[in-house]
């Protein structure tokens, strides 16, 4: 037998109801605070679950409103990726 998940959630708003919230697993035994590793182990009803990388995705989301599809590193520029983190940073805020 496993171990079980504490899988009951909370929201968080930064500014109202109708913009900028996230929901979150309780600290403890939640899920959210979980390893690479143990989050691998997790099963549901006996299925082992996967976890999706969605590399990039905001700018992906840009660059298809705009009609493009963009297979590369959207952080990367002329290929040079020295710079990598910096644009990350750059384009989300923070980092």
């Amino acid at each position: 037998m496993g171990y079980r998940l504490q899988t009951r959630l909370y929201a968080v708003f930064s500014d109202d109801f109708q913009h900028g919230g996230r929901f979150y697993t309780h600290e403890k035994d939640g899920y959210q605070s979980l390893s690479e590793e143990e989050r691998a182990c997790i099963h549901i009803d006996g299925e082992p679950t996967v976890e999706l990388d969605f590399s990039g995705m905001q700018p992906r989301l840009l660059y298809s409103w705009g009609g493009i599809q963009y297979n590369g590193d959207p952080y990367v520029l002329n290929g040079d990726a020295e710079l990598r983190d910096l644009f990350k940073i750059v384009f989300f805020g923070n980092h």
